[in-house]
């Protein structure tokens, strides 16, 4: 309806005889990073968009209804009073519900290692299930904010909302953890959880419940369960079997990543309601050389000083000092108005470029058709056309309010309308084509990212979302199927915040190689809380370095039958962790010499040859450990 009025009145004005009005005055063009500020509105809350522009630099209010529903993964039967993780699938948070791959542990308290005792009692993980008491007013940080990586996902949570207050600010300057016990490293996620709470309890008055990111499914910090949530029931999650098709957080099945796939272009339900009339983005700061003179592929802060973002985090605590969480009184829904804009010209700017479109004449037949609406043929006005067709989406109640948003998404409009009017003067196909081509790279709609082909009824389409992916899986997008999805190639991801020097990243390769071929899981909890198996070999790559005697060299760490103490000194729990896969009590995890260089070099043939024989001797040992296990009727899982 407001459009109809909208386009009335604006063919009533510039039809008449008086001169061409201006754009009004709140809608101006020319915004800085406006197609940035435009994708961040389409992308919002959604994953694949997220994942595609996992760097965020933008923060929203959002609330959540009273009633919805979240899921909690554990190794806790015992309901959760504090700060804690709440995930909108069930899918997600059974992956934390089973012992082992990618908690969010409290560091003071070591969880669950292993899903069998001594005696071969079973011990399970649990999933609570809770709904929210109230309406939940949350910060939303957008793109992958969830995502442990040093690729730029943490920077806007760290630098920004956490105003650098972590324990490690810079790889260069690490200060003591808060537990003496702790040695100085990465940042866990346990303490971005606290301190975020800190500030929206201490700082912002309780004004924010909780912290709202994505990773690979959305997730909530929230900040009192006791307060906020209600319990609706605590379930035992049967142990997961762990078989040699154990590719890691799956476990051997896809669901976890078809449950993220639902979600690519929405959240659904209503479950969460965001203000996009009023937010904050760095993009807007025009200061702020957010992509570093063209060196950045992806939008970074980690180039500037602390007091260069503080425009920002100010700008961030009006707006959660001064606005409504919930949309207020005449508030425009511009995700809403951004996707009638996608919805229109996607396909069709991608036809306007493509082989189908081959002439002049077929080009601008496409596009006048597509113009012809906002053209008055009694008396032309090229200024006053493009003003029309730019206008058509746009709430008329918008041109009473200062909107960020409704600023960008005329200026996308407008952008997109001139450059079709353009093409209807060009006098050439290629020149035509190149016009079009120029405006669909500066949009960079993540609409074109899509695979090429309808996904069969058992294929998702298969991008990297933190932890999962592949370059190629980015670079090429296509339909996988439940054995495809975790097939091999170079890991698209570089975890955990760790700086990756010059020569490291196919170093972690080697190691995540070297460390697990047989899929084996090291939790190490007293030791700065690092986590090494097959989705986190970045970490792993840290943790073996620390403890290798040389930077450029790496030890393999397998068990044996040893008298001797644990030779690891402060991982106590990862001899706890195997303690059926010997029958002597004794038996300890140790290192035997199967090393191998850090830095990727051409190994001699004798080389090669000697790492064979230490593998083969390692699976002859498995396999008398095996028998022994089955002779004595023990069970035959493999632990975590």
């Amino acid at each position: 309806m407001h459009t109809t009025v909208i386009i009335i009145i604006a063919l009533s004005l510039f039809t008449s005889s008086t001169p061409l009005p201006s754009p009004p005055p709140n809608l101006t063009t020319t915004i800085h990073n406006a197609n940035h500020i435009f994708n961040a509105l389409h992308s919002s809350m959604r994953q694949w968009g997220s994942a595609w522009n996992h760097n965020g630099m933008s923060f929203f209010l959002a609330s959540v209804p009273k009633g919805t529903q979240f899921y909690h993964g554990t190794q806790s039967s015992q309901r959760v009073n504090g700060t804690e993780w709440l995930a909108f699938e069930p899918e997600h948070a059974l992956s934390f519900a089973y012992a082992g791959p990618f908690p969010h542990p409290d560091p003071e308290k070591p969880s669950q290692k292993v899903f069998a005792g001594d005696e071969g009692e079973v011990r399970y993980g649990y999933l609570h299930t809770y709904t929210a008491a109230k309406d939940l007013r949350l910060l939303y940080i957008d793109g992958l904010s969830a995502g442990k990586t040093d690729m730029g996902t943490l920077d806007s949570g760290d630098r920004v909302f956490l105003r650098d207050s972590l324990s490690t600010p810079s790889p260069k300057e690490q200060t003591p953890h808060p537990n003496p016990k702790k040695k100085p490293g990465l940042p866990t996620e346990y303490e971005r959880a606290l301190k975020g709470c800190q500030i929206a309890k201490n700082d912002w008055q309780d004004r924010i419940h909780g912290i709202l990111r994505a990773e690979a499914g959305f997730e909530i910090i929230l900040c009192d369960f006791a307060r906020d949530l209600d319990l609706v029931r605590i379930s035992a999650v049967p142990p997961r079997r762990q078989d040699r098709n154990n590719n890691g957080w799956f476990g051997g099945n896809s669901y976890f990543y078809r449950s993220i796939a639902s979600r690519f272009h929405q959240i659904g339900g209503e479950r969460v309601r965001v203000n996009y009339d009023r937010f904050v983005t760095a993009f807007a700061h025009e200061e702020l050389d957010l992509f570093d003179k063209g060196k950045n592929e992806m939008p970074r802060l980690i180039q500037f000083r602390s007091e260069e973002l503080e425009a920002v985090r100010e700008e961030l605590t009006r707006l959660v000092m001064e606005h409504d969480v919930a949309t207020e009184a005449g508030a425009v829904n511009w995700q809403a108005v951004v996707d009638m804009i996608v919805t229109k010209y996607s396909d069709l700017l991608q036809f306007f470029i493509s082989k189908e479109v081959d002439s002049l004449m077929d080009m601008k037949s496409n596009v006048s058709s597509l113009y012809v609406a906002f053209v008055d043929d009694r008396k032309r006005d090229v200024d006053a056309e493009s003003v029309r067709c730019a206008m058509q989406f746009i709430p008329s109640t918008a041109l009473d309010r200062e909107s960020l948003a409704g600023r960008v998404v005329y200026d996308i409009s407008y952008t997109i309308c001139s450059t079709l009017r353009a093409v209807l003067d060009d006098v050439d196909v290629v020149v035509a084509k190149s016009r079009i081509e120029r405006l669909v790279e500066y949009l960079a709609w993540t609409t074109w990212k899509d695979c090429k082909t309808k996904c069969g009824y058992n294929e998702v389409c298969y991008i990297p979302i933190w932890p999962f992916g592949t370059v190629e899986d980015r670079v090429n997008p296509r339909c996988k199927s439940p054995r495809e999805e975790m097939s091999g190639g170079e890991r698209y991801w570089r975890d955990g915040g760790l700086k990756v020097e010059h020569g490291e990243l196919q170093t972690c390769q080697v190691c995540e190689e070297l460390l697990f071929t047989k899929s084996y899981y090291v939790d190490n909890h007293a030791n700065g809380n690092q986590v090494c198996n097959l989705v986190r070999p970045r970490l792993c790559c840290q943790f073996w370095r620390e403890r290798s005697q040389s930077r450029r060299w790496w030890q393999r760490w397998w068990w044996e039958e040893a008298p001797s103490p644990d030779p690891l000194q402060g991982a106590p729990a990862l001899a706890q962790a195997w303690p059926l896969l010997s029958s002597k009590p004794a038996a300890r995890v140790t290192k035997i010499a199967t090393t191998q260089r850090c830095q990727q070099s051409q190994e001699s043939q004798s080389q090669q040859q000697a790492a064979e024989r230490a593998q083969r001797q390692v699976e002859e040992l498995e396999r008398q450990v095996l028998q022994q296990q089955q002779h004595q009727g023990q069970s035959s899982e493999t632990i975590k």
